[in-house]
């Protein structure tokens, strides 16, 4: 079975550049897009709410003017591997899969496209899993080349 894995980014800069340019010119803020950057990674990372200058603000209203950009990514994949007809589960991983979901389905409608759960945190699984397989092999190793006898 193949697998086309991909690793959204965590909010691309230029997504959450978008956000923050879209909530200055609405709410006509006198804040720089850097400060509303950091603070729109921080709401959507912990799920807080987005405040600034004492207020709430809801982020969903704004989202879709990061649309593009995601837009923009998924037509980079579908540009890469074309109709992707040798591929056949697309896996999203990341801590901005859940972003990318519907654009990527929207250009592999064919493919069955998953989001591995807790997807922030997948490579981190991966990379506890890789080096579990190491210690393990050089652990063999080491154990027979102990057992191996000493010759002089």
């Amino acid at each position: 079975m193949n697998h086309l894995v991909i690793t959204c980014h965590p909010r691309p800069s230029s997504f959450t550049r978008a956000i923050a340019d879209h909530m200055i010119k609405t709410h006509g803020f006198d804040a720089t897009p850097a400060e509303l950057i950091r603070r729109i990674d921080c709401s959507l990372t912990t799920g807080e709410p987005f405040q600034l200058f004492g207020h709430d603000f809801d982020l969903r209203t704004h989202m879709t003017a990061g649309n593009d950009v995601i837009q923009e990514a998924a037509q980079t994949v579908k540009n890469s591997v074309g109709s992707g007809s040798e591929i056949d589960v697309i896996i999203l991983s990341g801590d901005g899969a859940s972003l990318y979901a519907e654009a990527i389905k929207d250009k592999f409608p064919k493919h069955k496209v998953v989001l591995l759960p807790k997807p922030a945190l997948a490579n981190v699984r991966g990379f506890h899993y890789i080096g579990e397989m190491l210690a393990k092999s050089l652990g063999q190793a080491m154990k027979l080349s102990s057992d191996a006898p000493v010759t002089a």
